[in-house]
């Protein structure tokens, strides 16, 4: 590996030009009742690959066909609305590359330019000529105003910008579930309850128990752009773990939010992924 900002999107076919993203909002509420907008961001691949993963996991959980998956969701059994969720988002973090942006609540305009900031960041650093980005309604207030101040800015590489009803987005849902997830992992660092889970680990037949959040961190360490090991492939022999780590803090994951040190430092600590054998 090479100390190269990771951003590839497939190694299957030629990387397009355009790059399309979807984008959808989750709220944090922190201990002490401080708001933070959560947007996450996705560039999916391989979509057709990931319907089928979908609808299999659907049948298997016997979920009607055209469901529309929400972090947030009222009605069902609680315990198969579980245990789906946590498998379509390990369908997600296989088949997206993610963007994770925190802003202080109130100002969704904000927010989303900030999203959008970050995307060209990266359609920059990984030579995407343009961006075509697809919204779930209601993660912004005003298109109008948006598309003004990113010409204001300079962002010219923001070419689309449509909204999107998530009831007909698959990827809007992939974007959902992307930002509750990782809304569930930085409340859990910043001090609120994680419950904990079991697990079937196949390679070595055994189940344990973890706290959720560690699992949706676990699960989506190879999907966040960020900075590669730098780890010289002539010398595995001093490869060390503490080396093993894909640095995604201001890449993948950017802090606008007002948070105090010991906060940030929390977020700074999220930020980093592991990236070599778990076993």
């Amino acid at each position: 590996m090479s100390g190269a900002v990771s951003g590839e999107l497939s190694v299957e076919r030629r990387k397009p030009d355009r790059l399309a993203v979807h984008i959808d909002e989750s709220e944090l509420q922190l201990p002490d009742g401080r708001r933070i907008f959560v947007y996450g961001a996705v560039a999916a691949w391989r979509m057709e690959k990931a319907r089928t993963a979908v609808a299999k996991a659907m049948i298997e959980h016997g979920v009607q066909a055209g469901t529309e998956f929400k972090w947030s969701s009222r009605g069902g059994d609680p315990v198969a609305k579980a245990a789906l969720k946590e498998q379509v988002i390990g369908i997600v973090a296989s088949h997206v590359r993610g963007f994770l942006s925190l802003t202080d609540a109130g100002a969704k305009n904000t927010a989303m330019l900030n999203a959008l900031e970050q995307l060209v960041a990266f359609a920059r650093a990984e030579d995407y000529k343009s961006i075509a980005v697809a919204y779930d309604q209601g993660a912004l207030a005003s298109q109008t105003v948006v598309e003004t101040e990113l010409r204001r800015r300079g962002l010219t590489e923001v070419q689309a910008l449509t909204a999107l009803d998530s009831r007909d987005s698959l990827e809007i849902q992939f974007a959902d579930l992307f930002a509750g997830a990782f809304n569930y992992v930085v409340r859990a660092a910043l001090g609120g309850p994680s419950k904990i889970v079991s697990v079937y680990d196949e390679s070595i037949g055994e189940s344990s128990d973890m706290p959720l959040d560690f699992l949706f961190h676990t699960i989506f360490r190879y999907t966040l752009w960020g900075k590669a090991p730098e780890l010289d492939p002539k010398d595995v022999d001093s490869w060390q773990p503490e080396d093993m780590y894909l640095d995604s803090f201001g890449l993948g994951i950017r802090v606008h939010a007002t948070l105090t040190e010991s906060e940030l430092d929390a977020v700074r600590g999220l930020a980093k992924f592991y990236q070599g054998c778990m076993h």
